[in-house]
């Protein structure tokens, strides 16, 4: 990850690369989609916390030299497919074929249906933005 500085309007403005890392977009101006059958979808970012760096190793550099760290990244996130209840989920794109069964990816599920429970973890962690809905 580094670093870049240009100017607008004479300020400095910074900007950072990213480099190895896949972000989710969120956007609230998504409509929710009301799905029939077997579709692809992408997901939406709904929430995000606990944004965390963790070292990963690096290399010391000896007599002066630059020494360089790398780093790993998590959050928690609860993503959002469309509205529900639905009946599961089958494979994931996950980037590149080929696609991998849901139960893989270590992941939970919640179906849409109402009222939905709210996630135990999320209830403990952040119990002012766990919302049931």
């Amino acid at each position: 990850m580094g670093g870049r500085a240009y100017s607008v309007n004479n300020m400095p403005v910074y900007t950072t690369i990213y480099s190895g890392i896949q972000v989710q977009t969120t956007s609230g101006a998504l409509p929710i989609p009301i799905v029939y059958g077997r579709n692809m979808l992408t997901p939406n970012c709904v929430w995000y916390n606990n944004f965390q760096r963790h070292n990963a190793g690096g290399k010391g550099g000896k007599g002066g030299g630059s020494s360089q760290k790398s780093y790993t990244y998590s959050c928690s996130i609860v993503l959002a497919l469309c509205e529900g209840p639905i009946a599961g989920l089958g494979m994931i794109l996950d980037g590149a074929p080929p696609a991998i069964p849901f139960s893989w990816m270590g992941l939970a599920l919640y179906d849409g249906t109402t009222p939905q429970a709210v996630n135990a973890w999320l209830a403990t962690a952040y119990p002012t933005q766990a919302l049931g809905v």
